[in-house]
């Protein structure tokens, strides 16, 4: 089967069906590349190498990675210097 009319196939099919007849053509859902699947997929592998090192850099200790904490999801997210300056802009107009 050429693999256009295989990727034809698979956008008109509907999600349930739709790992089966990947797996079979060993078609990936994270990239949508050909001869592979997606537990043996570059592309996600570098992606969540990436992801682990942006976690590294940001200083936040290893047994708060994979928990939910909002404290984490701020710090990833602004940095002090622009939490102050928006504390003190808030502040300010209020005052006005």
């Amino acid at each position: 089967m050429h693999s256009r009319e295989i990727k034809s196939r698979i956008i008109k099919m509907p999600k349930n069906s739709m790992e089966e007849i990947c797996i079979n053509h060993l078609f990936c859902l994270y990239c949508n590349q050909y001869m592979h699947t997606i537990d043996e997929c570059l592309v996600k592998k570098l992606d969540e190498q990436e992801h682990k090192d942006k976690i590294k850099r940001s200083n936040i200790p290893e047994k708060y990675w994979n928990s939910q904490d909002p404290v984490k999801s701020f710090l990833m997210n602004n940095s002090i210097k622009g939490y102050k300056n928006r504390i003190y802009w808030d502040n300010r107009q209020t005052e006005l």
